[in-house]
């Protein structure tokens, strides 16, 4: 089977079958943007496990994505950085049974996650016949992240040699064959690449080449299964003395790009002011854990304006996470059922709102705009949009640079509930909404579902961009049991005043399920869910409810 695209070469013919870069025998003389590393591969070996690593920024995501195109499974309903959340932790404890279960449901399959070196020494001996995909890159390119944000060259340097170390000693002990890509190889020459990967991943380039090409081109990151396209990222602020070009200091590590405002809506913003000496509250997460409840009662303060439209939506749509399109049609939906009846008082507020939404990404200083035309003489705002927690760093980086020109003070709330709860309230609500009954065991495959109830990561990410005093934890537990103590530490560290709460009636609150959750099915949880249980009895041994499972 032959393909025929056209590219900036002009018109290139490529073979299925070439196998050019992994002779019948092992050749050290090997060249081009892939290596092969330890034996030939086993030309009757229909059954094995790849994993893609390397170093977060270093290029993964874009060899998962032709891993992907060429057939490898390598996860359901994935976000966009093509990470299998299952698999995103430190250490192996629970991996057995996963990588057990997808035994039995593929005989080919894989994961990627940069850094799988954390665990992979002491978890390939359980492998199925293991095939390591390593990518390697510029050390200074991906340093530039880590200097963009204020770190210094020297020690962003330090980081990654530290990572590629690791990957060094990793092959040096493997006893596997080791696919070496070179990410700016690839990107520069993709031809042999392309062929390269899907020879060793069993798999064969896609029929269509064009839209697998346009994929890999920096700054054109497009997630696959219908996820949202990103824009491109703008080059990097890194303090260098000589920065790389634009077009490759993009990288596909991250989830997704952070799409710039233009200088001149920043500079309206900046020069304006707008929210300055206002304290806005961002809710950040988590699903199912008392959000709906904590708006209600923000709302109800007469010191906060809140925002009419609960759920905004607009960073996780505007920045790729979720659809922006899907999220516009259901906008659009809300208005059209307003346009059917007449709009009065509250009805009418938050008709205006929603008309104020849909302009949005078009123009995001109209978010601002949003909040100054309405807040008046009240010094606090507040807007609670759970998906905003699956943000990348980057992508909260893009957040806090754009509310810097406005003056406004920003607070983030991120409540946490016992993680097993809170995926079988998920599970409840999905079931409830689709008509179907709760199927708690496949929830737990739910990529998106899984990633909200992992606060470990979530609260890295925020770590990692804001300052402690702007990050406010609180227990779904605690609040409901004692709010005059829990409650009022949320609002004591915003800085204003405790009102007691009527706390009989909980929002949004699933269907109390008929039977208890089976050992099988805490144990399946269990192994998802346990690197966010060790963080949390780490990182908030004093805080965490008795409550809680583990």
């Amino acid at each position: 089977m032959a393909w025929e695209f056209r590219c900036s070469q002009g018109i290139v013919h490529v073979s299925a079958r070439s196998q050019a870069n992994f002779p019948g025998k092992r050749n050290e003389r090997q060249k081009g943007p892939a290596l092969l590393q330890g034996d030939q591969l086993a030309p009757n070996t229909d059954a094995f496990t790849v994993v893609i690593l390397g170093v977060p920024r270093g290029g993964t995501t874009m060899v998962a994505g032709v891993a992907q195109r060429c057939g490898l499974f390598i996860g359901d309903n994935l976000p966009a950085n093509l990470e299998d959340q299952r698999f995103v932790r430190n250490d192996a404890s629970g991996l057995d049974e996963i990588v057990s279960q997808s035994n039995q449901q593929r005989s080919v399959w894989g994961w990627k996650y940069p850094r799988a070196a954390d665990y992979l020494s002491e978890l390939l001996p359980k492998l199925r016949n293991p095939r390591l995909v390593m990518i390697w890159r510029d050390p200074l390119a991906i340093a530039s992240r880590g200097v963009s944000r204020g770190d210094t060259v020297e020690r962003s340097l330090r980081r990654v040699a530290s990572l590629q170390s690791q990957n060094i000693r990793l092959i040096q002990e493997a006893r596997c064959p080791i696919l070496h890509v070179s990410y700016e190889k690839a990107i520069s020459d993709p031809l042999p690449f392309i062929e390269s990967l899907a020879t060793f991943i069993g798999g064969s380039p896609p029929a269509d080449m064009q839209e697998l090409l346009a994929f890999m081109e920096p700054g054109s990151y497009k997630p696959v299964q219908g996820e949202q396209l990103s824009a491109p990222r703008p080059a990097p602020l890194a303090l260098l003395v000589h920065p790389e070009p634009a077009a490759s200091s993009t990288d596909h590590g991250d989830p997704t790009s952070a799409p710039a405002v233009s200088e001149e809506k920043r500079e309206r913003s900046g020069n304006a002011m707008p929210l300055k000496g206002k304290t806005l509250i961002l809710g950040v997460g988590a699903q199912r854990c008392g959000t709906t409840w904590l708006h209600d009662y923000l709302s109800g303060h007469p010191q906060i304006f809140a925002s009419p439209i609960k759920e905004m939506h607009f960073f996780d749509a505007h920045l790729g996470v979720q659809d922006k399109e899907k999220w516009t049609s259901k906008f659009d939906g809300r208005l059209q059922r307003f346009a059917r009846r007449d709009s009065v008082g509250d009805a009418r507020e938050l008709r205006t709102a929603l008309e104020e939404r849909a302009k949005m990404h078009d123009d995001p200083s109209t978010y601002l705009e949003y909040f100054s035309s309405r807040a008046g003489d009240k010094p606090f705002l507040c807007e609670i949009t759970p998906s905003y927690g699956l943000l990348s760093a980057e992508q909260f980086k893009w957040v806090k640079d754009f509310f810097a020109p406005s003056g406004v003070t920003l607070k983030l709330v991120f409540l946490m509930r016992d993680p097993i709860d809170r995926h079988r309230s998920f599970a409840q609500l999905r079931a409830r909404g689709s008509g179907r009954s709760v199927d708690f065991l496949r929830s737990l495959s739910l990529n998106q579902a899984v990633a909200r109830g992992r606060y470990d990561l979530v609260l890295e990410r925020l770590r990692s961009v804001f300052e402690p005093e702007q990050i406010i934890t609180a227990f779904y537990e605690d609040i409901f049991a004692n709010p005059d103590i829990h409650l009022r530490k949320i609002m004591d560290r915003v800085g204003i005043e405790y009102i007691e709460p009527k706390i009989a009636e909980r929002k949004n609150a699933a269907p109390p399920r008929e039977t208890p959750l089976t050992e099988s099915e805490i144990s399946a949880a269990m192994t998802v869910f346990r690197p966010v249980y060790e963080y949390v009895n780490r990182e908030f041994a004093r805080e965490k409810p008795a409550t809680w499972r583990a």
